[in-house]
């Protein structure tokens, strides 16, 4: 591996095809599998003879009662003690048959025609799983039957006990069988009956109201970021098609109205601050997918107006995260709010259009929903929250000019001396760096107001102020500052935690001395999220020798860094190409694709290592392809495209079951569409090879992504 990657301009088929084959001896040398073998599984000679026994049946129109009794005789003749039937793929595609049939004789009709009482679905079930070849699509197919043929919502609830016993709840891959291959496909179908029969159960008991936090804990469901993973959307989607419910209007009616009530709980529980029992928006603001929502604007309802403020949230939340066309059309339907409408001047500040335009559509709103009003009825008054979020809009705009008259000319003197908010915003709008004098008074204003207003959050003005204080050198203000710190509240908050470390790193730099981990680990628990705060920490400074002094760390300690190595490495990647300095991420990643290669013992580990780094790279120079219209990128792009491609044939050939099914996340595959979009077809020959072997890629894969509608009808992709 010595040679992998020797130069960082490896763009030639020549040196893609000799990294390939030096990659392939690198995994044969260093990966290690995991013992699937168990001793007790014969081959699977019964396994097969079951599944043919089972399909031969069907063919001759044998009733489920005849197939499943030759079943039990087959199995009673071959079983011994100590022996396992082979759970192979025809097998549990010949059970599953199995219980389609059965449920299918079971129909009140189909038995009136019939001497023999056919064996039920959940009869049948439970000899699999006494057999250990349940599988979970079995689950998945007898719990539907129970909701929609016989209401039987506690058997639903009773068979998921025994599916947690059996299976991982989190990924549906076997606890207890040999070599089980992931099922996760099927688990959340699985978690949204068992979500409707818990509904059912409140049907049943005629007064109860259900509750998200008794959903999670029957489901024990995660939260990633306050995003749950209970499919709310799937479930709704169940009830309204009456996909599992008896075609009873009013049964479907009842579900829907409970469904509303446990989407709202869950909403609930994470907007109110538990502490105030006020609206909290930081569930929304951290919402790092828009799909979230979008799966919000459709399933909440707040009939009351409870809490009004929650489609200001949503808007603001997805103008950040680039939709701001839709934050307006959530406007539209939600215009008499005025929190909607201080959002709709945010949202326009941030729409696909130059400066100068965006602040003169700012200002024809800002008279019409604004000042207008006070003009006609006196008892329409312009509020500190109209003006904190026109401040927050014209700096998003990048006009500091006309960010500073309105501050001067139109904020009226009252207003800012009375309200901290207003403050907040203009120190937090305000190129502190490029004044000192402006610096000192942000300083000031946290002495003065930090911790002493519950109603104003000044921790994201903090934090700026503290980075400010450290790329000016100024550790008096900055540890006085800390000082005043709540470090129980802000020790969660990774921002905060960041400029900390920003500071460990700066003033280590300036003393010389070396950073031990040991130390780091002290100060800064690496618990499960400490790659976030290295991804805050990126964002805060522009300083590569600060970035350098952590990668040192870092690069050297690996093993304790444990899974969370690879996040931060990607998260540096990122951090080099923002800052126009791919040719260090292309460093860090050869040394870090050598270091998953040596230390991951776990075929899967180095998979899902690999495909993080692979993609942050292909990520990196789609954006620096878009940005700059160079296409000679697209040669960088095919080198890490090979490098992944080789990695998924090898390790899909050593491993016992397909491992790598996709290269890029959704988002880099959206992004790398809509750089061949730009391209316009103006490309050298080896360049329009490389995109043909992309657009192929894509074709094969697509199932797997939602790609941009303009892109996909651009490049005629449907």
């Amino acid at each position: 591996m010595k040679h992998f990657f020797a130069s960082s301009s490896i763009g030639s088929a020549v040196t893609t095809t000799k990294t390939t084959t030096l990659l392939f001896k690198r995994l044969q040398s260093t990966t290690t599998l995991p013992n699937t073998t168990n001793n007790a599984t014969k081959p699977p000679g019964l396994s097969i003879r079951l599944a043919n026994l089972i399909e031969n049946n069907l063919k001759e129109n044998k009733s489920s009662s005849e197939i499943f009794n030759n079943l039990n005789t087959e199995v009673d003749a071959n079983m011994r003690p100590g022996y396992k039937i082979y759970k192979s793929a025809p097998l549990t595609q010949a059970l599953k048959n199995l219980l389609k049939k059965s449920e299918n004789d079971s129909k009140i009709e189909n038995i009136q025609n019939s001497s023999i009482l056919p064996p039920s679905p959940y009869e049948i079930l439970t000899k699999l799983i006494n057999l250990d070849i349940a599988s979970p699509v079995h689950f998945e197919l007898v719990m539907a039957d129970l909701l929609k043929n016989h209401h039987s919502y506690k058997d639903v609830l009773s068979l998921w006990v025994l599916f947690i016993q059996n299976f991982d709840a989190t990924s549906g891959s076997s606890r207890t069988l040999s070599g089980g291959k992931r099922s996760s496909f099927t688990l959340n179908n699985i978690r949204s009956y068992v979500a409707i029969a818990y509904l059912g159960t409140c049907i049943e008991n005629n007064s109860s109201t259900p509750s998200y936090e008794i959903l999670s804990k029957i489901l024990q469901v995660s939260e990633n970021n306050g995003s749950s993973d209970i499919p709310f959307a799937l479930i709704h989607r169940f009830i309204v098609n009456d996909a599992v419910i008896v075609n009873d209007p009013n049964l479907v009616e009842q579900f829907t109205s409970l469904f509303q009530e446990l989407y709202n709980s869950y909403i609930e529980s994470h907007i109110v601050n538990k502490n105030t029992g006020k609206f909290d928006a930081s569930f929304l603001s951290n919402s790092n997918r828009v799909s979230d929502l979008r799966q919000i604007i459709e399933l909440y309802n707040d009939k009351t107006n409870k809490y009004p403020q929650i489609y200001q949230s949503l808007m603001v939340a997805l103008t950040d995260l680039n939709y701001a066309p839709e934050a307006i059309k959530l406007y539209n339907n939600h215009k008499d709010s005025k929190d909607c409408k201080r959002a709709l001047l945010y949202a326009v500040s941030e729409l696909n259009a130059p400066n100068k335009v965006k602040y003169d559509r700012l200002q024809a709103l800002w008279n019409t929903l604004f000042v207008l009003p006070t003009t006609k009825d006196s008892g329409n008054v312009l509020e500190a929250e109209d003006y904190k979020w026109m401040l927050k809009s014209l700096y998003k705009c990048k006009n500091f000019k006309n960010f500073n008259n309105f501050w001067f000319n139109d904020v009226p003197k009252d207003f800012k001396d009375k309200y901290i908010s207003l403050q907040a915003v203009y120190y937090e709008c305000t190129p502190l760096y490029s004044d000192p004098k402006v610096l000192t008074n942000a300083v000031s204003f946290l002495k003065k107001n930090f911790n002493k207003n519950t109603e104003q959050d000044l921790t994201s003005l903090l934090v700026k102020v503290l980075n400010e204080l450290l790329v000016a050198k100024d550790f008096i203000n900055y540890d006085s500052l800390i000082a005043i710190s709540n470090p129980i509240l802000l020790n969660k908050n990774y921002d905060f935690l960041a400029s900390k470390l920003h500071s460990y790193l700066v003033r280590d730099q300036k003393s010389g001395s070396k950073i031990e981990i040991e130390d780091l680990l002290l100060k800064f628990p690496l618990e499960e999220n400490f790659y976030k705060v290295v991804e805050s920490l990126t964002k805060v400074t522009q300083d590569p020798k600060v970035i350098e002094k952590l990668v040192s760390i870092i690069m050297s300690h690996k093993l304790e860094l444990k899974s969370q190595y690879q996040e931060i490495i990607a998260t540096i990647i990122k951090f080099y190409f923002r800052n126009n300095s791919f040719e260090k991420s292309e460093d860090i990643f050869k040394e870090s694709f050598q270091q998953i290669l040596a230390h991951d013992k776990s075929t899967r580990r180095v998979v899902e290592d690999i495909r993080l780094l692979v993609d942050s790279m292909i990520s990196g120079f789609t954006e620096k392809l878009i940005s700059t219209k160079d296409n000679s990128f697209f040669n960088k792009l095919n080198v890490y495209f090979e490098v992944f491609n080789a990695s998924a044939i090898k390790l899909n050939e050593i491993s016992r079951v397909p491992l790598m099914e996709t290269i890029l996340s959704n988002r880099a595959m959206n992004r790398l569409i809509h750089a061949i979009a730009l391209s316009n077809g103006k490309l050298t020959e080896s360049e329009s090879q490389i995109v043909d072997k992309f657009l192929l890629y894509y074709e094969k894969h697509k199932k797997f992504y939602r790609i941009n509608v303009k892109d996909s009808i651009k490049l005629n992709l449907n």
